[in-house]
């Protein structure tokens, strides 16, 4: 696949590594930090989930955790199969008009949760 093939994605080779990466550069620098502490502190939901989608588990299908789109950071991510997953907690009681607008926003870009 090239990054034709699906538009706002770049992809990049190296060291037998595909990386899709869905976000401006300029977003990706302030949006790392807070997907690599996602990664490093999952909330029990999030780390059971995980423990059922890596490593190809599931169907043989690749999720990534934490993965930027847009200006957004998602829990998981299916590049086969333009899916996302997310997993609702405490935080999610306290942002539902948040939540909505931003699964429009990722709906609009042919996104599926």
């Amino acid at each position: 696949m090239s990054s034709e093939d699906t538009p706002g994605i770049r992809r990049w080779m190296g060291d037998n590594l595909t990386i899709y990466q869905h976000v401006a550069p300029e977003w990706w620098e302030k949006l790392k930090p807070l997907a690599r502490q996602k990664r490093h502190e999952p909330t029990p939901a999030e780390d059971a989930l995980w423990q059922l989608l890596r490593g190809r588990r599931t169907a043989g299908f690749k999720f990534r955790r934490q993965h930027a789109i847009e200006r957004f950071v998602v829990d998981f991510y299916c590049h086969e199969a333009h899916l996302i997953v997310e997993v609702d907690g405490e935080i999610h009681e306290y942002t539902r008009e948040e939540d909505m607008l931003r699964q429009s926003f990722l709906e609009a870009l042919n996104f599926t949760g």
